[in-house]
C-alpha cells in the first residue's frame, strides 16, 4: 500500500463543499471548475494512490497538538484523530457507519442524521470524490 502525504492546508480547503444523495448530476459550469481545479492541484497523480495519510499541527481552544487523517482515496473511507493534550478525539466513516472515539477511549457509532451527514461530507471531500466521474453521484451546482 502506498501512502501519500499532502499539505493540511490543501486538505482543509477541500472541506468547504457539501454533498447531496447519489443519483444526482453536475451542471456544466461546475464541471469546468472541477476539471480546472483538478488540473491545478495535480489530481491526476492520485489515480495510483489508494490510501493517503495527512499529518499536521493543530491549535484550538488555547491548546496545541497534532492531527492525523487516513484517507481511502479508492474506497471513500475516512478516519481522523486529533490530540490536544489533555484532550483526544477521533472519528471516521468506513463506507457504512460513522464512528467517534472520545477522550476516555470509548468508541460509538454516530447514528444521528447530523453526525452521519457531517462525516459522510468529510469523507466525500477528503477522498476527492468531487473529482471522480459524475462527482461520485453528488449534486453539484454553480451558484
Amino acid at each position: 500500500m502506498k501512502t501519500f502525504h499532502i499539505d493540511v492546508g490543501i486538505a482543509c480547503a477541500l472541506m468547504c463543499f457539501g454533498t447531496q444523495p447519489a443519483g444526482a448530476a453536475v451542471d456544466g459550469r461546475s464541471q469546468v471548475v472541477i476539471r480546472q481545479s483538478a488540473a491545478a492541484m495535480g489530481l491526476s497523480a492520485l489515480k495510483r494512490v489508494k490510501t493517503m495519510r495527512v499529518d499536521g499541527n493543530v491549535s484550538s481552544l488555547g491548546l496545541s497538538g497534532t492531527g492525523t487523517q487516513w484517507l481511502g482515496i479508492s474506497s471513500g473511507r475516512f478516519a481522523e484523530s486529533v490530540s490536544l493534550p489533555p484532550l483526544m478525539q477521533s472519528d471516521g466513516y468506513d463506507g457504512m457507519d460513522c464512528w467517534n472515539r472520545d477522550n476516555t477511549g470509548l468508541v460509538w457509532n454516530d447514528g444521528s442524521q447530523a453526525g452521519r451527514s457531517a462525516e459522510i461530507s468529510n469523507a466525500f471531500m477528503s477522498t476527492y470524490r468531487l473529482w471522480k466521474p459524475g462527482a461520485d453521484g453528488a449534486t453539484v451546482k454553480s451558484l
